[in-house]
């Protein structure tokens, strides 16, 4: 686990509506991505990533136990979202280049 990780403060939960600047929703959110954010840059500057996954898996893991597996169902479900949000906005900054490359795009 050597691949570059990054905790992207653009992905949030499918919403109907962006949240009002300081609610209680999210404060918590910029604290949990905080949290998360400096975990994984821990983790990765004392090369311990593959420790944090593991915790952050075991975690997910009880909260599924706990909660049942309507839960599990729905932490599978956006982390599946997430994957294929970033998946999309890869290929489109790796399109982006390839076009700037063969002087299809304005520089």
């Amino acid at each position: 686990m050597n691949q570059v990780v990054e905790i992207s403060r653009d992905d949030t939960p499918a919403r109907q509506e962006p949240l009002a600047d300081g609610t209680p929703d999210q404060l918590a959110d910029g604290r949990y991505r905080d949290a998360l954010a400096a975990l994984v840059e821990d983790a990765i500057s004392n090369q311990r990533l593959e420790m944090l996954v593991d915790r952050l898996t075991s975690t997910l893991g009880s909260i599924g136990l706990n909660c049942g597996p309507r839960v599990t169902g729905d932490i599978l479900g956006r982390l599946g979202h997430h994957l294929i949000q970033a998946d999309a906005r890869r290929r489109a900054a790796n399109e982006a280049e390839q076009a700037k490359k063969a002087g299809r795009a304005s520089h």
